[in-house]
């Protein structure tokens, strides 16, 4: 197997992670969206409160560490490799 070949499938795989992770972080989303409305139909206003300000919080510490990492895959990682693969292209 040649560089060119190497590099062109450690892309593919990059691109695979980034997929199920994005697959993943919709799964988990939608699971919050499940509860926080399955919460808001129950009569208890304090566990209400309590539960919606724990669900929001929840879901946007997983929003924020779903971005930064989509962001470190295409910044670092995917750049490296695009780099190394017009290295190894022989056009």
């Amino acid at each position: 197997m040649g560089d060119q070949e190497f590099y062109w499938d450690w892309l593919k795989h990059e691109d695979n992670l980034f997929t199920s992770r994005e697959n993943f972080f919709l799964v988990v989303e939608s699971g919050f969206l499940a509860g926080f409305i399955a919460v808001s139909s129950s009569d208890t206003l304090q566990l209400n409160s309590d539960l919606y300000m724990v669900a929001s919080i929840v879901g946007l510490l997983v929003s924020m560490i779903c971005f930064f990492v989509s962001l470190k895959q295409i910044y670092t990682t995917e750049k490296e490799i695009k780099s190394k693969l017009r290295l190894t292209d022989k056009r």
